[in-house]
């Protein structure tokens, strides 16, 4: 299991430290409907991950280690990236 970084599209200017494996083998069936099994590492194992997260009803802010490790992004007026900690009360948590 790896520690890292991840954005959402579903939550902008938002970071998240999540915890995933780094190696992952998934099987599927491609556009021919042949079964395709395959051995998936590092960025691509993070993302697929965090897709089936998205198909299996979770948001990036559930698969957080902490919540205290969420961070949004701003641009100042400058242009510079501005991070700010944020804390957050999910529901039933």
């Amino acid at each position: 299991m790896q520690f890292g970084w991840e954005y959402c599209a579903s939550i902008p200017n938002v970071r998240a430290v999540v915890k995933r494996h780094e190696s992952i083998t998934v099987v599927y069936i491609d556009e021919k409907m042949n079964e395709v099994k395959e051995v998936l590492s590092g960025f691509a194992a993070r993302i697929f991950q965090h897709e089936m997260d998205h198909l299996d009803g979770n948001i990036l802010v559930q698969q957080t280690i902490s919540h205290d490790e969420l961070e949004t992004l701003s641009e100042s007026e400058d242009g510079d990236i501005e991070v700010a900690k944020v804390k957050l009360r999910l529901e039933g948590a």
